[in-house]
This record gives C-alpha cells, structure tokens and sequence, in this order.
C-alpha cells in the first residue's frame, strides 16, 4: 500500500519594509564651531575646544593713552624791561608761560568682562573700566634779578593790566614755578542684547550707564628775596634785605560724570583673525567741584602763614561747584589673533570725548583786588570783591593704544 503526502503552497505575503521611522538628519548648530576641528595650535591646550559662542569672556588691556593738554585762558608768567614790567599789551613784554603743556604718555590698565545670562546667547551683561597713572607737568623760571620776572593780572580797581614782580634787577630774585596734575578713570555697565548673529558675523546692543572720574591740580608758587630796603612788603609793613616770602596759588579741579549709556559692539571672525568694534554714547549730569586755596608766608624770618596769594584769594571760595549736562561719545577697535581655544592676543585703538568738564586754567580769575594780597596790599579787603570764581567749562578727549589678551569660556 502506497502514502502519498500533499504539500498545501502557502499565500504569497506582498513585501513590506520594516516599519521605521524616517531618517531625520540632527538640525545644523547655529553658528559652526571653528575649534571644534582639529587643528594645531601654537601654544598649549587648555581642556576641551570652546563652543563658537562662549559663556563668558574677561579681557585684559595695558593702555597708552594721550589726553587733552593742560591750559590757562592768560598768561601767567612774563619778562621784559624795568620800564615795562611784563604788563601785557607793553611792547617790551615776552610772555614766558601760556596757553597748552602736554602732558604726554598715560599708562594704564583697562579690563572688560561679561557673559551671557540665557542658554540662547541672546541676553546677558558687560562691564568695563580703565584707569590711568597720574602725570604731572612743571616749569620753572629762576632769576638773581638780572633778568626781570613777572605775573600779570588785571587790577581789579581800575580794571587795567599790570603785573607782580617775582625777579627784577636790584630789589628782587626769586623764582616761579607752575605745576600740573591730572588723574583720570572711567567705568560703565551695561545689559547686552543680540540683534544679529551668523556663521562670522555678530551685533549686539548695549543699554547701560557711565561714571569718569577726572581730577586736575595747578600749584602757583613763587619764592622771592628782598634785595633792596622797601622792595617788598608783608601785610603793610617793609622788608629788610634778605627776607624770603613764600607765595601759593593752588587750584583744584574734580568733575564726576553720571550718564546713561546706550551703545553698540560688533564682531567679525575670520579663521584665527577677528575684528570687533564698540561704539558708546553716554548722556547726563557733570558735577564739578573746584578748590582754591592761597597762601602767603614770611620764611626768612619764619611767620605764620595769612591767607591769599595772588590769584587765589580770599573773595575767591574755596570750595565751589558747578552741575552741567554732558555728552561723552567713545569707540574702540580691536584686531585680534587666537592663540588657543580660550585665549586670544589682540591690539586696539580707543577714544572718548567729554564735552564740559572743569578744569583748573580756566577756574582762574585775571582779576584782582590787591588789598587783600598780604605782599601787594594789607591784607584786608578794601573796594571790589573780586576774584570770583567764573565756573568755567570745557571739551577734553582721551585717545590711544591698546594690548591685551581675552580669555573665553
């Protein structure tokens, strides 16, 4: 007996692809990290690569900066013949010391630092501050009374030119010198606002505030020896040969600016090359406040000092202040190199502008009341109260270089 076997063909199942999701490539970042290739660099590595747009920034800067010269609205010291007496307007008179001293070279120090607040890089804060040494200017003008020295003024009694002897040949020698100081800081912060950014390019908007801080002294000192009976006299009474009187004008300035500030910075990368650029104007209160104080002493024989020099006297307040509005206009540019992913070296030029700030050459009044000058008048004031204090005001830039390094995080 034979079995058979009957195999039954199974249905034909229609192919199907595996149900899978569609392949979804990973969205492109925002901004293409340049570290993130694997490049050489010169120096050492400090940890991993940084992102293109960093969290944090601090930059470093040494500064050589310039600013605007000292200055005085009238000369201060003059020569010329006995007939003349360095009165200006005198066709004999030469003026020895007048209008701008430069003070040269500041050095400095100016940092910013900043970062971002949101992981968007859209918002976050920036400060920054730069300080200068303090410069001082001197002249010095000495005579044994062969050659005649004098400071000019305007007698406020007869409102004509005239002037006091500092050297003059066979009553006097003596000496005049003028010195000029002047320190100066600034520092602003500011919320920082992205407006653009691509794959090299970035603008950012600044909304914040501005302090400068800038203070100014001119000391006036003359010291003279009686060479003659009668040359000289000291609160109404005459000197004898060889006395020595000591005479001080002191003028100080501080002017404090308080500013809203609005601004704005760009950056440009270009490989390991960038450019950035920071544009500021700042609007708001200057507070100046001015100081004058005058002296005169007897040295040879030693006395008590009376109060007044010559442009500094009594009438004169010695202390005042002056509230105007100003505008301080800045920008800066910097080129820089990127050593490593954190670390780039740059160069850079800065400059700011202020437009009324006080400044002691021109707090100074030509015109005086001589009777209250110990040395000219008795010391007591007779007639016009003069001088007075103008409050005036001026323009005064700060400009120049910049090295450093930025360190991102």
């Amino acid at each position: 007996m034979t079995a058979s076997v009957t195999f039954a063909q199974a249905p034909v199942q229609p192919f199907a692809p595996p149900d899978n999701p569609p392949y979804v490539p990973p969205p492109e970042p925002l901004i293409p990290a340049p570290y993130q290739q694997s490049r050489p660099f010169p120096l050492f590595q400090l940890g991993e690569p940084d992102p293109a747009i960093p969290s944090f920034w601090f930059r470093g800067e040494y500064v050589l900066f310039f600013t605007s010269p000292a200055e005085s609205l009238f000369p201060l010291a003059t020569t010329g013949t006995v007939a003349s007496r360095g009165v200006l307007g005198h066709p004999d008179t030469r003026i020895l010391l007048q209008g701008a001293a430069d003070y040269g070279t500041f050095n400095g120090f100016q940092y910013t630092m900043g970062g971002w607040n949101n992981s968007s890089a859209t918002f976050g804060t920036e400060g920054s501050a730069f300080y200068l040494e303090q410069r001082a200017r001197s002249f010095r003008y000495i005579s044994d009374g062969t050659i005649p020295i004098f400071r000019p003024y305007v007698d406020a009694t007869t409102a004509t030119q005239t002037s006091s002897a500092v050297a003059m040949p066979g009553l006097l020698r003596g000496s005049f010198v003028a010195e000029t100081r002047l320190k100066m800081n600034n520092s602003d912060s500011a919320l920082l606002f992205n407006v653009h950014r691509d794959e090299q390019r970035a603008v950012h908007v600044l909304l914040g505030y501005k302090i400068v801080y800038l203070r100014e002294e001119l000391q006036l000192t003359e010291n003279k020896v009686v060479l003659a009976p009668g040359a000289l006299s000291f609160l109404g009474v005459p000197m004898a040969i060889g006395d020595t009187v000591l005479i001080r004008d002191r003028f100080e300035n501080v002017t404090r600016l308080y500013a809203a500030m609005i601004g704005a910075r760009g950056d440009y990368v270009m490989g390991r090359l960038s450019l950035n650029w920071v544009a500021k104007f700042s609007m708001g209160w200057s507070h100046a406040r001015q100081y004058a104080d005058g002296r005169s002493q007897l040295t040879t024989p030693a006395g008590p000092a009376s109060p007044g020099g010559l442009l500094a006297q009594p009438t004169y307040a010695y202390r005042s202040s002056n509230d105007t509005f100003c505008v301080a206009p800045e920008g800066q540019i910097r080129v820089g190199y990127l050593l490593t992913p954190r670390f780039r070296a740059f160069a850079g030029y800065n400059v700011m502008f202020l437009s009324s700030v006080a400044r002691p050459g021109r707090q100074m009044d030509m015109s005086i009341n001589t009777s209250q000058s110990p040395t000219i008048g008795s010391g007591a004031l007779v007639g016009v109260s003069r001088p007075l204090v103008p409050n005036n005001s001026t323009d005064f830039a700060v400009h120049g270089i910049s090295l450093g390094f930025q360190f991102s995080y």
